[in-house]
């Protein structure tokens, strides 16, 4: 993959990833939530609510291990995005050291670039939820 597409779809890979950490969150409070409700029921002695609430931390709990395979496998391809980057702009210094003074920080500097983009995306995206 050209270089310039690996960046891409970093920066892409990277804002799927907080979307996708931020659901897992989102639903791992959900599970708590369903929790507090299953404790609060029992020490009211409602039967019912109990079985309702402990139904439903059973659904959040589905959707949390979910969630969890899926940002798995997100990070697992952001990291492997983020080597291949590496390896290419590695790859690049060697080839075009005799011609210009290239270093490792431009690699670091990379990532900041795509980190702020990022970042700027998920602003952008959270303005967009509070409309």
């Amino acid at each position: 993959m050209h270089s310039k597409k690996l960046y891409f779809s970093l920066i892409e890979a990277l804002t799927d990833q907080k979307i996708a950490l931020q659901k897992y969150n989102q639903a791992e409070i959900e599970v708590v939530k369903w929790q507090r409700r299953v404790k609060l029921a029992e020490k009211k002695g409602e039967q019912n609510l109990v079985h309702l609430a402990l139904e439903q931390e059973k659904i959040a709990n589905v959707t949390v291990n979910e969630l969890k395979v899926k940002l798995d496998k997100q990070t697992t391809y952001v990291d492997s995005l983020k080597h291949k980057l590496k390896a290419g702009e590695s790859e690049f210094v060697v080839k075009h050291s005799s011609q210009r003074c290239l270093s490792t920080s431009s690699a670091i500097a990379g990532f900041d670039r795509i980190e702020e983009k990022v970042l700027q995306q998920e602003a952008r995206a959270n303005n967009g939820n509070r409309s």
